[in-house]
């Protein structure tokens, strides 16, 4: 999945789309410092880590809630020292991140697991209860799992048919 897509898609659900500030890659966090003002009470923004690339990054999520706690979600459960400057700037009162580690290591599903946890906190589910749906083993079963929730529930109100066909092959 690529950030456009991320973006049309969190853009445009009910829950997210007026929360939702963007896809921005680590290295260029000053232009997200900009779309961070608090004209609203709560904020998602997806990050790109790992490649320094738009296209090949690995996602996480980043929900900055309206009483101050940063909730940082990352499918593979690893912290990315680039982003601590970023994560201080936006001064939260409390940091939250998951410690479990839900996605395959082959899998290119993380975009899905940014939506499915966007889509969740957004209607206020916390991230411990979203992390307890998945099995802490069996990473395989969770990356099937979400891509199953999300071409049901989501992707077939944004994707053509031919999309769908094509991410069928995956």
């Amino acid at each position: 999945m690529e950030c456009c897509e991320i973006e049309t898609v969190l853009r445009n659900l009910p829950t997210t789309k007026n929360i939702f500030r963007g896809c921005f890659v680590s290295d260029k966090l000053l232009l997200a410092r900009r779309v961070l003002c608090r004209d609203q009470d709560n904020i998602f923004i997806v990050l790109i880590v790992g490649e320094e690339d738009y296209f090949l990054g690995h996602f996480i999520l980043l929900y900055l809630s309206a009483d101050n706690i940063l909730t940082v979600f990352d499918s593979v459960a690893k912290k990315y020292p680039k982003i601590n400057n970023f994560l201080q700037y936006l001064r939260p009162k409390l940091i939250r991140r998951n410690v479990q580690k839900i996605q395959g290591a082959n899998s290119c599903v993380c975009g899905i697991y940014c939506i499915l946890v966007a889509v969740y906190l957004s209607i206020g589910l916390g991230l411990t209860h979203i992390i307890d749906w998945f099995s802490k083993t069996y990473l395989k079963t969770n990356d099937e799992s979400v891509y199953l929730w999300f071409t049901k529930r989501i992707a077939k109100h944004f994707v053509t048919r031919r999309q769908q066909l094509l991410m069928c092959q995956i």
